[in-house]
């Protein structure tokens, strides 16, 4: 009998998990190097990818058009094709803009990971495409093959080899972090492509693109800085193991939410001018205020 309660107690408390030893280990790392951990979405969030013969006739002309050609000879939009498990098709992929910024940028303050519900051959192809000699998306890549283990279409924290409390998640689709919803950043999807469900135009009739410097890429960058900032600002007598990004997320949205402080919003509207005012100036607008401090503006788009 003592010997089954040594066991016990042995089993219970005294052995460790290995995901706790290899996420205490990362998280040293993490802090000696003062990164966080990011992990990214694929489709819809940072790229679109689409079975050719799927899009519209509309879109299918429009890769024969000199500005997809452009684009492909920019590296921004691909056609290629895809082999795997007995399938053939050919895909296109368009990248969405800013991209190759944003993982630059954005791998100096964290590690980066990728967790798409693709499988791995795609992603394969998707990291050629964004990241070839593998600069900037340097930590886990999880694919469709290792979720379904779980029997489960849900993405989440127990995947990942950092602690909860130094990951961010920046993805288009909230549903499937669901445990995790505190550490999601918030981005619009991206479709450059037609949408037959949608009514909306899509980029390629609108012949754009969205903006690289004012774009979703663009501000989700800058929010995720704000909160690297904010995690790394240590108060007296704290530490930085002890500080969850959590808390640093709400206290970036408290600083600079238009429901703060009478400060917090005269800054936050002071920001949101000096953009609004450079983007004019990027666009190459006549812009002029007129006695009310409304904007007009006069614009056409060829």
């Amino acid at each position: 009998m003592a010997v089954q309660n040594l066991k016990a107690t042995v089993n219970s408390s005294s052995l460790i998990h290995p995901d706790s030893i290899e996420r205490d280990a990362n998280l040293k790392t993490l802090i000696s190097k003062k990164k966080l951990h990011l992990v990214l979405d694929l489709d819809n969030t940072i790229l679109e990818s689409a079975i050719l013969e799927t899009l519209t006739k509309y879109d299918q002309d429009y890769l024969k058009r000199p500005v997809a050609v452009k684009l492909m000879e920019d590296k921004k939009l691909y056609i290629w094709d895809y082999e795997a498990e007995g399938f053939k098709d050919v895909y296109v992929t368009k990248l969405r803009p800013y991209v190759k910024t944003f993982l630059k940028e954005a791998s100096t303050l964290f590690d980066i990971s990728i967790f798409t519900l693709g499988n791995e051959t795609y992603t394969r192809k998707m990291l050629e495409l964004l990241d070839p000699e593998r600069l900037y998306i340097n930590s886990q890549v999880i694919t469709r093959e290792k979720v379904l283990l779980t029997r489960s279409w849900r993405k989440g924290h127990h995947f990942l080899k950092s602690h909860e409390r130094v990951v961010l998640v920046v993805d288009d689709a909230k549903d499937v972090w669901e445990a995790n919803a505190k550490n999601l950043i918030d981005i619009a999807p991206y479709g450059f492509f037609k949408d037959e469900s949608s009514n909306k135009k899509s980029w390629t009739q609108k012949l754009a693109d969205e903006s690289e410097k004012y774009g979703e890429l663009a501000r989700v960058l800058r929010e995720l800085k704000k909160i690297h900032k904010e995690f790394y600002n240590l108060e007296e007598g704290e530490d930085y193991e002890s500080r969850d990004v959590r808390d640093a997320i709400e206290e970036v949205k408290r600083k600079f939410s238009l429901q703060g402080t009478k400060d917090a919003m005269s800054q936050h509207a002071k920001e949101t001018t000096n953009e609004i005012d450079e983007c004019f100036k990027s666009m190459d607008l006549n812009c002029r205020r007129n006695k009310l401090n409304r904007i007009q503006t006069s614009h056409e788009v060829m």
